[in-house]
């Protein structure tokens, strides 16, 4: 095996060597000892030891000859990841493609939660690996960062379990960084704003306010339920659009939950967005956030059958648990269980069963009610709950 990931790096040019080892002096600068690091005034270049030590040549308090040292490990390391990951991508393209073929054929089975999400990952797998590669060969430094920032670029298939872990982590900081920037802004718009824009704010911060003193999650989604029924301009399209089609065998018209997200004004659309672990542009946000709603909303028919929710693994339950802004890595089966079924009944009225641009934003209702949820039971973040509660 060793000798098969070696044959690559026999191969390579001495340019290649001098990148490789660039993008690694870069990488790992998050993880030189404390002890190598000793920056000057200027912080970019030192050379270190004196008569009784070694030298050590530092770039950016990073020890160059312990990265260049660390290449082969690391080029190794990745070759593997990438052998792996790219295997696992044409193994869910094969399996999604006999997943699909059946689902064309006439009086089959209804597709079951685990192949609607392999259905999704091999769809979306595919456009992230070319952002992550573009960005390893632009800037590799930048990748720890795009991870951090949106923890779901990363394609599923290049996962580690470690990794999965961290991810969900992360998502679990992002959730109460989410609730109390949101919250934030809400409360300084409320007291800045001015004329019309003032009285927006102030039923704004109230709903919020509700929100948070609810005891329960289907408490707090009674406060956002008036802004998930169809407004009266949608009302009217829709009877426009039946009178039109009528007599006519039509397709029902594809969900669009950019559509259904229309009005999200900035601040909520990046919130909801975060709690999901999806960062970037605003544009980008709202076609990703309806995108998985539209998923989960397709996900949620195929978990309400009986015993679907019984016949889920660990692995699973965490993915569709923090697919809704629910679940903790610690959690148990038995609990996390008990939350995807919380999630279902509070999705289920209000035609939340239906594909429907309603049923999407009553889930967009529910992401947020069980995200502050979630937020307020997070271990990931101690120092919020210090400040507010004195107590960790």
């Amino acid at each position: 095996a060793d000798r098969h990931v070696d044959a690559p790096i026999a191969a390579m040019t001495p340019r290649s060597v001098f990148l490789l080892s660039a993008c690694t002096i870069c990488t790992a600068a998050h993880i030189t000892p404390a002890t190598h690091r000793a920056p000057t005034l200027d912080g970019s270049l030192r050379l270190r030891g004196g008569a009784a030590a070694a030298a050590a040549l530092e770039v950016f308090g990073t020890d160059v000859g312990e990265a260049i040292r660390g290449a082969p490990g690391y080029v190794r390391k990745s070759l593997r990841q990438f052998r792996t990951g790219i295997s696992g991508m044409w193994t869910n393209s094969k399996a999604s493609g006999e997943v699909k073929k059946r689902l064309r054929q006439k009086g089959g089975a209804p597709a079951t939660y685990s192949e609607l999400v392999l259905l999704r990952k091999a769809g979306e797998d595919t456009g992230k690996l070319l952002q992550v590669g573009f960005l390893w060969l632009a800037a590799p430094e930048f990748v720890p960062a795009l991870l951090y920032f949106s923890p779901r670029a990363l394609p599923s298939t290049f996962e580690s379990a470690e990794g999965r872990l961290k991810r969900y982590g992360t998502m679990g900081r992002l959730r109460v960084q989410a609730a109390l920037d949101l919250f934030t802004k809400l409360e300084q718009e409320a007291a800045t704003a001015r004329g019309k824009k003032a009285v927006r704010a102030a039923e704004h911060a109230g709903v919020a306010a509700e929100l948070l003193r609810a005891k329960s999650c289907d408490r707090a989604l009674e406060p956002l339920r008036p802004y998930v029924e169809p407004s009266a301009d949608e009302v009217a399209a829709a009877a426009a659009a039946a009178a039109k089609s009528k007599g006519k065998k039509k397709a029902p018209p594809k969900l669009n939950g950019r559509r259904a997200l229309k009005g999200l004004n900035g601040p909520l659309l990046k919130a909801s967005a975060r709690l999901i672990g999806v960062s970037g542009p605003l544009p980008g946000k709202r076609g990703a956030l309806g995108k998985h709603l539209v998923a989960v909303q397709s996900e949620d028919v195929a978990l309400s059958r009986d015993g679907a929710v019984d016949a889920l693994g660990r692995a699973e339950l965490l993915e569709a648990c923090y697919d809704r802004g629910l679940g903790a890595s610690e959690a148990s089966d038995a609990q996390l269980r008990a939350q995807l079924r919380l999630w279902l009944s509070l999705t289920e009225g209000a035609g939340g069963a239906k594909p429907s641009e309603e049923g999407l934003r009553l889930r967009l209702a529910a992401l947020a009610a069980c995200g502050i949820a979630s937020a307020r039971q997070s271990t990931e973040l101690q120092l919020p709950r210090l400040l507010y509660t004195g107590r960790s």
